[in-house]
């Protein structure tokens, strides 16, 4: 059995400006695509790769920050609670075709609407649990 990636490059420029701090992660989703990435997996490893095209940054979920207080140490909650279910949303509707999912983002904020999308095709199509294995890539 051959696994096909789904690409879904995801880019946190509003998660990563919000509540990391750090410049210059907001690029690396951008800088994976212009180095070739899913022509080389294509041409070298042979996948079939499925990419919309574009690099999101969900701008559209930003809450004013005057409705979106500081909850438990966790910056504007709101925020990211509409971002990581849209990511969910989209990754779930690679993964219930049976396809690998592969979310480029700058950091770790990507990681819940990823499981949590994989998660629930996963059940779906088979009764059985996901388990995560965690990269961090410097």
């Amino acid at each position: 059995m051959r696994l096909y990636p789904s690409f879904l490059p995801f880019l946190p420029s509003l998660l990563t400006s919000l509540l990391q701090g750090k410049s210059g992660v907001d690029a690396a989703p951008t800088a994976l695509l212009a180095s070739g990435l899913l022509d080389s997996l294509h041409t070298e490893l042979g996948y079939t790769v499925h990419h919309d095209g574009q690099v999101h940054s969900y701008k559209e979920f930003l809450v004013d920050p005057s409705d979106d207080p500081v909850f438990r140490g966790m910056k504007k909650p709101k925020t990211v609670s509409a971002v990581t279910q849209a990511l969910a949303d989209q990754v779930y509707e690679h993964a219930k075709e049976g396809r690998l999912v592969l979310t480029l983002g700058g950091d770790h904020s990507i990681a819940i609407g990823t499981i949590a999308g994989v998660q629930k095709a996963v059940r779906e199509r088979t009764g059985k649990e996901v388990g995560v294995v965690w990269g961090e890539f410097l």
